[in-house]
């Protein structure tokens, strides 16, 4: 199995993982923003997800340690002793149903609310819960996180919602008085849906969903809230899996590898994928139509690609994630969270979400860039060689 033993090789395993993860996002709600079904979507990104683990397991994990063959530590003499490892398999799954409705969570929020307030509000959730699960640092250490991935996005959010649009920054429930001043006197309410629809993004009027702007931001702050708690629950599993932290194994049996415990972890993420996007497809959410595997099959074309890249980008980096959690602790490796600087980068340079902003919103994304830069650098100090390597 080829692995990584010192702190400074798992600390550039880290920087990937976190490019990798900051461009995930921005491919899935690039495919929504061309006007791609998320459910579509959805599947391609699954597909990605555990492909990435199957070519990882039959190339990287059959290879032996520092050159030296150690079959037990190999995939596929793994998956036969399955029957040895049952215990860390079922943690493996489990991680593996939160990772995927965590994830799944996160691309509605980006088609709600955009990269710059979904990916760091998901992020900064999975760093809290996950970090307080995972480790006994101290206090102080958790505690920098709280203010680095929370407090900025209520800013963000809240600027997002201050960009002068008077309808969307109306609260629902205004007067009879308010709504009759803000209604030209030819107001046709026949037109009145169409105007809806296109108020979701006027830039990008053949976008997937439909709603307006004010429903749009409630909701997708709400869901990747939602999603990073649930999508936290994963790493602490997957510490168990490689580590049997609670000692489940007899004696004599070594923990999953690596490779391994990751292909566990995305088997039910592609089995779920299946019956989940046929929900989806019948009962779309978020006002898109409803859809079929054929038209699936015949949906095939760039955006598709986006979907599918957009998986392998995040199965790569949590492999990367969870190599460099193995000689650093996996504690430090969620310095990967901070993959919200390059998904803003993104939706600032391409997909334009901070344009025309006020200068208390420029504030408050250059506040996120220096918390989060800090939170990096206390987890990269935090972070220590595990013992034996």
């Amino acid at each position: 199995m080829l692995s990584v033993d010192t702190r400074g090789g798992a600390i550039a395993l880290f920087v990937v993982a976190l490019l990798l993860l900051g461009t995930w996002g921005a491919l899935l709600n690039l495919a929504e923003r061309k006007g791609r079904h998320t459910a579509h979507t959805w599947m391609d990104f699954s597909i990605g997800f555990f492909a990435v683990s199957l070519v990882c397991g039959l190339t990287l994990g059959q290879f032996g340690h520092s050159g030296t063959p150690h079959p037990n530590e190999q995939f596929i003499q793994q998956l036969r002793l399955a029957h040895e490892n049952a215990p860390l398999i079922g943690f493996a799954m489990a991680s593996g149903v939160c990772i995927f409705f965590g994830n799944m969570g996160l691309m509605y929020a980006l088609c709600l609310s955009g990269v710059t307030i979904a990916v760091p509000l998901f992020s900064s959730f999975i760093v809290i819960v996950g970090l307080i699960m995972s480790t006994e640092l101290a206090l102080f250490h958790w505690a920098w996180k709280i203010p680095t991935g929370f407090m900025p996005q209520k800013s963000s959010a809240f600027n997002e919602n201050s960009k002068g649009d008077l309808e969307a920054a109306l609260p629902m429930g205004k007067s009879d008085s308010a709504a009759d001043l803000a209604t030209p006197p030819d107001h046709d309410p026949a037109k009145s849906v169409i105007y809806q629809d296109k108020m979701a993004d006027q830039n990008a009027p053949q976008r997937s969903v439909k709603l307006d702007k004010s429903q749009r931001m409630f909701w997708g702050i709400g869901v990747a809230v939602l999603a990073g708690v649930v999508g936290s629950l994963f790493s602490p599993g997957f510490n168990v899996v490689t580590n049997d932290a609670f000692h489940t194994l007899a004696p004599g049996v070594e923990p999953l590898t690596v490779y391994t415990g990751y292909f566990y972890f995305t088997v039910p993420c592609l089995f779920l994928a299946f019956p989940v996007t046929q929900f989806f497809m019948m009962y779309p959410p978020l006002g898109q139509p409803k859809s079929s595997w054929l038209a699936y099959i015949k949906d095939h074309g760039i955006l598709s690609f986006y979907g599918f890249l957009s998986g392998v980008c995040v199965s790569a980096a949590n492999i990367l994630q969870f190599l460099g959690g193995q000689a650093a602790g996996y504690a430090a490796s969620d310095l990967v969270q901070a993959n919200p600087i390059v998904a803003t980068i993104w939706g600032i340079a391409f997909f334009k979400e901070y344009r025309k902003s006020s200068k208390a919103g420029y504030t408050c994304l250059v506040a996120m860039y220096l918390l989060y830069i800090a939170a990096v650098v206390l987890l990269a100090v935090s972070a220590s060689t595990r013992p034996g390597q």
